[in-house]
């Protein structure tokens, strides 16, 4: 018999909840350290047994240590959406919003729904995720300190202090791309992967590797629906009766930095790629505006990416008359 518990994940503190057979709960407060992990650990099986599945949300990088550590001891870890575990919360009528309290809704969540476990990535797929994320984030503090180069007046101390971040930060830029260039080329499936990839019109250099980085392992996806879904790009649909009719939005209950990375492909992709140029005219065609077209067209090319890569073989455009 399998035992859930809930992680409710902080910056200094982890509390727990275990659901127990009898219906009782214990409940217990560790320190997100590696100190902690090791009471946690002792505690939850003291209480529950050696078969503990635990449950809890992401919580930026404060839940990493934790999920890393259980699973290494051989217990299943699943890592949920907190936004299904919130209205979970909802439909069970909790009241409460407090550590202990969101620890108990999680266990909860998890008795109920049985989510699936996590399985963390490869190594060389952590690394190249890690490293990508900051390049991003350098990129984003290149932008920001250049457009504040475009202030007038600015003193000359403050001018130059701008250009000298610019300048280390550009440094910098290089130096991650050449360690994200290496981690593929050491490996020959990455390095198959990423050639792949690039023979998709639209995906080029970063849109490759950020893929590879944030999807990992491809054949924890069932279909190629089930990726986009992940990405957040699937559609959702606000209709009811004949009053309500809402405009239809992605549900962005996915990867957020996986997402970010295919919004400049499909830009370039309506211009240079045959297939996902069509597919862009018809739905404008059809009365759709031109940014709902745009998402559409970047959970298109989620699509045509998972079946490259599932196929093994590189892209080929063949528009029919139909798709056009």
């Amino acid at each position: 018999m399998t035992t859930v518990a809930g992680i409710d994940v902080s910056k200094k503190t982890l509390d727990i909840c275990v659901l127990l057979e009898d219906g009782k709960k214990r409940e217990f407060q560790v320190s997100n350290n590696e100190e902690g992990f090791a009471q946690l650990l002792v505690k939850a099986r003291k209480c529950g047994g050696e078969h503990l599945h635990f449950c809890m949300e992401p919580s930026g990088v404060y839940h990493v240590g934790i999920a890393y550590h259980l699973v290494e001891q051989g217990c299943t870890v699943s890592l949920e959406n907190p936004r299904r575990i919130k209205y979970h919360g909802i439909s069970i009528g909790a009241l409460q919003k407090t550590d202990r309290a969101d620890a108990r809704i999680i266990a909860s969540y998890c008795a109920k729904n049985c989510p699936k476990p996590w399985a963390p990535a490869s190594p060389e797929i952590r690394d190249l995720m890690l490293i990508d994320r900051r390049l991003c984030d350098v990129l984003q503090m290149v932008t920001q300190e250049t457009n504040r180069l475009e202030s007038g007046r600015l003193p000359d101390v403050v001018r130059e202090s701008i250009e000298q971040i610019v300048r280390c930060l550009k440094e910098e830029e290089k130096s991650l791309r050449k360690q994200l260039v290496a981690i593929v080329e050491s490996s020959d499936e990455l390095t198959r992967k990423y050639n792949l990839l690039c023979t998709i019109p639209g995906i080029g250099e970063r849109a490759a590797i950020g893929f590879l980085a944030e999807v990992g392992d491809l054949s924890s996806y069932v279909s190629a629906e089930s990726l986009a879904a992940s990405f957040g790009l699937n559609p959702r649909i606000r209709r009811s009766g004949t009053s309500v009719h809402g405009q239809t939005r992605i549900s962005k209950m996915g990867n957020a930095h996986a997402r970010s990375r295919f919004y400049m492909p499909a830009l370039v992709a309506i211009i240079h790629n045959p297939l996902i140029k069509a597919f862009y005219e018809r739905l404008v065609q059809r009365g759709k505006n031109k940014k709902c077209a745009l998402v559409a067209c970047c959970r298109k090319l989620v699509m045509i990416a998972y079946g490259v890569l599932k196929s093994g073989k590189p892209f080929r455009c063949e528009v029919s008359p139909l798709t056009i």
